[in-house]
């Protein structure tokens, strides 16, 4: 019923063919090569990560690819048809192509057997376009991702009294925060009270307001609220925002655009 596909791919030292029905063997559902239900199973499973029957159910462990043993492996999984499909980084050390049946075939299983997918990854254009729910883990807590934006410290305090991320280097832009409550704390800005501004937004009490500039990586639809998430890179961080389609056709938004988020500080909380 639950089946787990991790990060580096796991083979037993046969056939591909024997890999994939592993699963079926210990469970008394396959007979040996010549099975003609197993066959078809197989075939099937193959053709959704992209494997050729022919070409490669006869293939040994160490005749594959890292990418091939991937898919080989996920195929062994999608035969079993497990309610539970928990997926740990499946595409972190993959090829493009790979990466890309793999995602295909996670999908496939939800589609046809409402298999329940559960991803632990850092590939966040995979997760908002597939997911139903999203959770971000950060320091041994989760919160929903794709609302939280986290600024990590440390925090220093300038001459005027206003506190901000260290500025590494000449070009790194000081992030202004609220005071923090301690020392090692990380602020966290909701991405529904930042504003986002293709021109230098009015002028507000510099105690008040804080102002990045930035420049946007990808806008993805939002396909549970039919929003557009923008990711802007500052610095080393991707801050996300939600947009509704017509700002973002209004403002004329696309990768690469330079912009300016605003946000009051007063909204900012402390983890």
């Amino acid at each position: 019923n639950v089946s787990l596909l991790t990060q580096t791919p796991y083979l037993l030292k046969r056939s591909v063919h024997d890999n994939i029905t592993h699963g079926l063997k210990i469970r008394g559902k396959a007979h040996g090569v010549k099975d003609p239900d197993v066959r078809e199973q197989v075939k099937s499973v193959m053709a959704e990560v992209g494997l050729s029957f022919d070409d490669f159910a006869h293939r040994m462990d160490y005749e594959l690819s890292g990418g091939e043993a991937q898919r080989v492996a996920m195929a062994a999984r999608l035969i079993l048809k497990p309610r539970v499909l928990l997926l740990d980084e499946p595409t972190a050390s993959v090829d493009v192509n790979s990466a890309t049946l793999i995602r295909r075939a996670a999908l496939y299983a939800r589609k046809n057997w409402e298999t329940t997918i559960v991803i632990a990854s850092h590939d966040r254009e995979w997760l908002q376009g597939s997911c139903d729910k999203l959770f971000q883990l950060y320091q041994g807590k989760i919160f929903q991702a794709g609302s939280k934006n986290i600024i990590p410290g440390p925090f220093v305090r300038d001459e005027q009294g206003f506190f901000h991320t260290l500025q590494a280097t000449p070009t790194h832009q000081p992030i202004r925060v609220s005071p923090p409550p301690r020392e090692n704390a990380s602020a966290m800005l909701d991405a529904h009270h930042i504003l986002l501004h293709r021109d230098n937004p009015p002028t507000a009490a510099p105690t008040a307001t804080g102002r990045i500039q930035g420049e946007i990586l990808r806008l993805l639809g939002d396909k549970n609220n039919g929003q557009i998430i923008a990711t802007i890179r500052i610095n080393d961080l991707d801050f996300t925002i939600h947009l509704t389609r017509d700002a973002v056709i209004e403002q004329k938004l696309l990768p690469g655009t330079r912009v300016i988020l605003s946000y009051d500080l007063d909204s900012i909380e402390w983890i």
